[in-house]
């Protein structure tokens, strides 16, 4: 092992509960590349340079849910600039049903 090395132990990560999972497509209709969302992404644009191309959307129950738990989808970095709030299910295209495509840029599942 290199000098300086840290090997990974698992009672040194943690992970929280899961209560909503988010599946980010680049596409309407489910196509195009997937993100897959199950901790707050605060920054898009810093992961696979999916900011600003997110059109459609499956919102599923995480292991953990909590009874009204949504995913929140955000316009600009960090939570702001405007936001819609989705239920677990298929939004096969934000243009159409919520004038929300290609403009995310944060989401929120926790």
């Amino acid at each position: 092992m290199a000098s300086g090395a840290r090997l990974w132990h698992p009672a040194t990560f943690q992970i929280a509960p899961i209560s909503i999972v988010a599946e980010l497509y680049e596409h309407a209709n489910f196509t195009g590349r997937r993100f897959l969302v199950v901790q707050n992404v605060p920054n898009l644009h810093t992961y696979a340079a999916f900011g600003d191309v997110v059109s459609s959307v499956k919102v599923k129950q995480g292991p953990n849910f909590v009874a009204g738990k949504k995913a929140k989808l955000c316009r600009d970095v960090g939570g702001v600039g405007g936001c819609i709030e989705l239920p677990p299910g298929d939004y096969p295209n934000l243009h159409n049903s919520h004038a929300f495509g290609d403009v995310c840029s944060s989401v929120y599942v926790t």
